[in-house]
């Protein structure tokens, strides 16, 4: 395909879903007045840039109410490119309209594609074989495309072996008593950090330690060189990704869902935790009394152009906890994203059946129990409720 004509649509997925399968020698955009503004266009070739397409991009502005404008537009363009196809992913009724007006006149190749399953069709004219049948796109990407910018995903470390084998045997104590659990790691949180070497903790004075989860713990080799004295008990962390996953409440959880989406590689194309976005895509300098605008998420999973913007709440969680993933997702997971809360026994949680109808009326899915799941059948039930 040498040119590709597409009717520019606020939602970005439809403007490079077919731009991604064909990689055509050209682009161009028929765009509203205001729509395609200079933000929208800059990460839109910074989009393209970065996967290798650096060829030209026209935009053509239109009036939006305006068809026979629209249909003498597109006639300008098949006078130019005669090999042009159209791609009807994006755009309104009234781009539907008008090249039903100049497909009236003469053949044109017409194409519409389905973001969710990547496959397109040919509305009018033979279908060409795409470059890219399955088009897919990073966490990164996706945020970047929508204007924003992923500021940092290194809180939570990037599994290795040792820490996946480390966190097979966390997660067992964990499933046992996850309450416990949570408690014990805020015991750890005041213990002092891994850069400390040896940490502590007074057992008489800390009402958060659990002798049950710390034993353990122990025994499982990820605290060592354990000493008690007058009830201060002196150990160290097995390492530093053991340290950061048992000092922070949430990090089992996170992490366990992260890996369980990389175990299914072909229905996560991507998968990270810890993900910190800036809303503007410019990272500003605090010195000068700038500063950005950012969210936390807990993950953000991609099924290939589809995203899915993970919450994890190892404890009690409330209606905040599905407001905070309602706002962040559709600002940068656009009208495909799915919101999905990943949350333990919500019989603990005050007004839970309030909480999981809130949550359906929102369109957010989700995943209960999750500290009963192996990391195989949370993948499968990634998998199931993500679909």
């Amino acid at each position: 395909m040498k040119t590709l004509v597409e009717f520019c649509d606020r939602e970005p997925a439809h403007n490079i879903m077919m731009c991604l399968k064909y990689m055509p020698e050209r682009l161009v955009f028929i765009s509203y007045h205001g729509l395609t503004t200079e933000a929208r266009m800059a990460a839109l070739k910074s989009f393209l840039a970065s996967r290798g397409w650096k060829k030209r991009i026209e935009f053509i502005p239109i009036d939006r109410f305006d068809v026979a404008q629209t249909a003498e537009v597109i006639r300008r363009i098949l006078e130019r490119y005669e090999d042009c196809a159209f791609d009807l992913t994006g755009g309104n009724e009234l781009a539907v309209l008008a090249l039903g007006l100049v497909a009236a006149e003469r053949p044109l190749k017409v194409y519409q594609a389905d973001v969710r399953s990547g496959r397109c069709a040919a509305v009018l004219g033979e279908a060409e074989k795409p470059a890219n049948p399955l088009p897919e796109m990073s966490a990164a990407e996706l945020v970047a495309l929508h204007g924003g910018r992923v500021k940092q995903n290194g809180k939570r470390p990037e599994p290795t072996e040792e820490m996946l084998a480390d966190l097979d045997v966390m997660w067992e104590i964990y499933q046992d008593d996850y309450r416990a659990w949570k408690s014990q790691t805020e015991a750890f949180m005041n213990s002092g950090g891994y850069k400390n070497e040896y940490a502590q903790i007074n057992t008489r004075e800390s009402a958060a330690f659990r002798r049950s989860v710390f034993d353990r713990l122990r025994e499982a080799g990820m605290v060592t060189d354990c000493s008690e004295s007058g009830g201060v008990l002196t150990f160290r962390f097995k390492n530093r990704d053991v340290h950061k996953l048992l000092a922070d409440t949430g990090s089992i959880l996170e992490l366990q869902v992260l890996r369980a989406a990389k175990l299914l590689p072909r229905v996560f194309t991507d998968a990270v935790a810890c993900v910190v976005i800036d809303w503007d895509g410019v990272l500003h300098n605090p010195l000068e009394g700038e500063r950005d605008t950012l969210n936390e998420i807990d993950g953000i999973l991609m099924r290939g152009m589809t995203p899915v913007f993970v919450s994890c709440k190892s404890g009690l969680y409330d209606r905040n906890s599905l407001y905070e993933l309602d706002v962040v997702t559709p600002r940068f997971g656009g009208g495909y994203a799915v919101k999905l809360l990943v949350v333990n026994d919500p019989k603990q949680v005050k007004g839970s059946e309030y909480l999981r109808q809130r949550a359906a009326d929102m369109g957010i899915r989700l995943l209960e129990n999750a500290y009963t799941y192996k990391a195989r059948e949370l993948a499968e039930r990634l998998e199931e409720l993500t679909g």
